[in-house]
């Protein structure tokens, strides 16, 4: 199974391929805040980002139609802790949410836009996986 993991940081996308269990690509993509500042919403800075992963993605020869699933890790407090399977009705509920982490919400549109992108492109069936951790407000409230 190939997975491309990735998290969208306030100044860095980074990304990493595993088959099979086995890392085969890590990269880190920097950005400028003013090149971030300018993009106003989570959908605009999403395209951003992709597109600049999937060029360097491209730069290494990675196949899409292979990648099985993509991960990526956030922290919405407007999201519980969990794993979701990434669907239009969720990117629909965050696209009207008043988080204020455009980061954030960039990576949660990267993941289903890109996953999209695979399947519909490819004929492939590429998951769109959220991992939302616990956050420590959480983990003590459920220890009292």
């Amino acid at each position: 199974m190939r997975i491309l993991t990735f998290v969208s940081k306030i100044s860095a996308t980074e990304f990493a391929i595993f088959d099979d269990g086995v890392q085969v690509l890590n990269e880190s993509l920097e950005h400028v805040a003013p090149e971030l500042h300018s993009l106003l919403t989570p959908h605009e800075q999403g395209r951003f980002r992709l597109s600049l992963m999937m060029e360097t993605l491209e730069e290494q020869d990675i196949d899409f139609k292979l990648i099985d699933m993509i991960v990526t890790q956030t922290e919405c407090t407007d999201v519980p802790c969990g794993i979701y399977l990434v669907n239009r009705k969720l990117v629909d509920y965050l696209k009207d949410s008043k988080l204020e982490e455009n980061h954030q919400r960039a990576g949660i549109f990267m993941l289903y836009t890109f996953a999209e992108y695979i399947n519909s492109n490819y004929d492939a069936e590429c998951i769109p996986i959220l991992l939302e951790a616990a956050i420590e407000d959480e983990i003590m409230r459920d220890a009292v």
